[in-house]
């Protein structure tokens, strides 16, 4: 039985976080006829969304008879019997005749169009569908930086860019996966990671035959670009395992080994000493310790000894292939060239942190003392940091490259975060990006800070939290900044009263109209 489930989330503000999980796209799977067997999977599908707080969809529904040759069923073929999934082959004649070979310029809506054509479906391959979605950004990008409708031309750079793309597309083909693995097996998990990409490939050997049964590529965003290489390896090899980890949770089943092929000797060691101290000559990584985590809280250490790590050179590691493409490097150049055409920091002072426009209310009150800018002093954070109990806690985690103990509660949220965490000149700041570092206020300077934050025009609490982003970090700040912001006296003076309700309904009479008053009623002030 093959199941998509897919989650949905909600508002993540903190005041009302909500999250809801759906059950759909349900393919049921087997090798009898249709005829003679009935659907009995509702009962076992209805027991799983119970018991798991997950809504039910029972409209869509597929059935793969496997008894079939090839049937189509969630966005694939399933060939030979079930054994094997291939891409569509109508899907696949609408890619080839979708880019027309006499035009040449298209229209924003019509490149999104073309791009549209190839699903995102395991069967499409890595390099297409990563190509594909760097494609629909640099249309938008492009589109938003010369300020035209969808229906204009595109540029004669971005046409060739994807009919490069759609040539690629077609000369490459799709793939042919094998569906069924063999937990009997060794599987071998390759991962790799460049400047700008990280991948893994997932592989095991079928009749002396070594075939892929998954591969993946994810770009990185440009924020982590100048991350040390190591850390990005060690992302590639936690998504893959991750991936077999799920495997071996809808199949309740174990892989006897796994084999992890890896070029990357520091990311070796780690994995097979199980400790980021065990590196010689290199200082502790907060991010390293993170993914260790991560992967310990996946594998027990108990399971470990399936682990068979593996140093393999780049020539002979097959996720290589996955990690760079010479029309990738064209795009991220485009992309490039639009941010700075589209950027000018000729009007940046660095001594104000952020300036704001008052916006809501202005009463006579607050009309004279309204300050223009919000800034830290960050001597002041760093004074009061070393007066905070748990803060010098998280300052002593960092210093030694140990991991932060979640004794209470805002330890426990520190821990989470220890990766995003930097500690410059004795002072903790949150790294937001590479090149943002945002002070860590301690508890004593909340009420202060927030209440100064605020009073820039005396802005609710979601305008109040947004302005406190930019130039600070602490815990809990949506609940923390509400608290403060409700009990300002000045904006309880001017707060609107209650509308006015609607008129009470009367009951019609019962015989016809003589007469008809209307009267117009004004809810204004």
């Amino acid at each position: 039985l093959d199941v998509h489930m897919r989650s949905s989330k909600g508002s993540t503000t903190e005041s009302s976080t909500y999250s809801t999980s759906f059950m759909d796209d349900v393919c049921h799977v087997d090798n009898l006829r249709l005829d003679t067997a009935p659907f009995e999977a509702e009962g076992v599908l209805n027991g799983i969304a119970s018991s798991h707080d997950m809504h039910f969809n029972d409209v869509k529904r597929q059935c793969v008879n496997t008894a079939v040759d090839d049937v189509e069923a969630l966005g694939v073929v399933y060939s030979d019997h079930g054994k094997y999934l291939k891409f569509p082959a109508k899907q696949w004649v609408k890619l080839r005749d979708a880019f027309p070979s006499d035009e040449l310029t298209l229209s924003y809506s019509g490149v999104l169009s073309i791009l549209g054509k190839l699903p995102d479906v395991v069967t499409a391959g890595a390099w297409n569908i990563l190509l594909k979605h760097a494609l629909q950004g640099l249309v938008s990008r492009e589109r938003y930086h010369r300020q035209v409708s969808w229906r204009s031309r595109v540029s004669d750079r971005m046409f060739n860019l994807v009919r490069q793309w759609h040539t690629l597309v077609i000369a490459t083909g799709a793939l042919v996966l094998p569906r069924l693995y063999d937990f009997n097996k060794d599987l071998i998990l390759s991962a790799d990671a460049s400047k700008w990409v990280s991948a893994y490939e997932i592989s095991q050997e079928i009749d002396g035959e070594l075939r892929v049964f998954e591969e993946s590529s994810a770009a990185f965003p440009e924020k982590k670009l100048n991350v040390a290489i190591v850390v990005k390896e060690m992302t590639a090899v936690y998504a893959g395992l991750a991936a077999v980890h799920e495997l071996e949770q809808l199949s309740s089943r174990k892989f006897r080994k796994i084999v992890v092929n890896t070029d990357n000797k520091v990311v070796r060691t780690i994995l097979s000493t199980k400790r980021v101290a065990a590196v010689s000559r290199r200082e502790n990584c907060a991010v390293l310790q993170k993914y260790l985590a991560l992967l310990q809280e996946l594998y027990p250490l108990s399971e470990w000894s399936r682990f068979t790590v593996q140093y393999v050179p780049s020539a002979t590691n097959r996720a290589d292939r996955l990690t760079r493409n010479e029309l990738h490097g064209k795009l991220v150049a485009f992309r490039h060239e639009l941010a700075l055409a589209g950027t000018n920091y000729d009007d940046v002072d660095d001594n104000i942190s952020y300036l704001v426009e008052v916006s809501d209310h202005c009463c006579a009150s607050c009309e004279n003392d309204i300050p223009l800018k919000l800034s830290i002093d960050e001597s002041l954070v760093k004074r009061h940091q070393a007066e905070d109990r748990e803060l010098c806690i998280v300052k002593e985690a960092l210093k030694n490259g140990l991991l932060i103990q979640p004794t209470t509660p805002s330890l426990a949220e520190y821990a989470k975060m220890s990766h995003e965490l930097r500690l410059v000149n004795d002072t903790i700041f949150w790294a937001r990006d590479p090149s943002d570092l945002l002070p860590v206020i301690p508890h004593s300077l909340l009420e202060g800070i927030i209440s100064k934050a605020h009073a820039v025009g005396h802005t609710n609490t979601q305008t109040t939290v947004q302005m406190l982003r930019k130039v600070c970090y602490f815990l809990w700040m949506w609940r923390s900044t509400h608290e403060i912001v409700i009990r300002c006296p000045k904006c309880a003076l001017n707060a609107r009263p209650d509308p006015v309700l609607p008129m009470q309904q009367v009951n019609r009479a019962s015989s016809p109209w003589q007469a008809l008053h209307i009267d117009i009623v004004s809810y204004g002030p």
